[in-house]
């Protein structure tokens, strides 16, 4: 198993409301591979962008890959 913070994967924790406590680690993206700069930021409340770079166990940096989500009050 890979080294937390090895950036073998885009992982991310919400804080639901200001202040308080962080919720668990979620995984968004692993295929195993390493990334290059993962970036995963929230535009407005639940209304996130990803962007990340992956490729295969034998190359790196294959592809340049962007991703949204939204996460409603309910699933946090």
């Amino acid at each position: 198993m890979p080294a937390p913070g090895g950036r073998m994967a885009l992982r991310y924790k919400l804080q639901p409301t200001p202040g308080g406590a962080w919720g668990a680690e979620k995984t968004f993206y692993d295929s195993g591979t390493h990334n290059s700069y993962p970036t995963l930021i929230e535009i407005a409340p639940g209304d996130f962008r990803a962007v990340w770079d992956s490729g295969t166990r034998d190359r790196s940096r294959t592809n340049i890959r962007f991703g949204k989500f939204h996460l409603s009050p309910e699933s946090k």
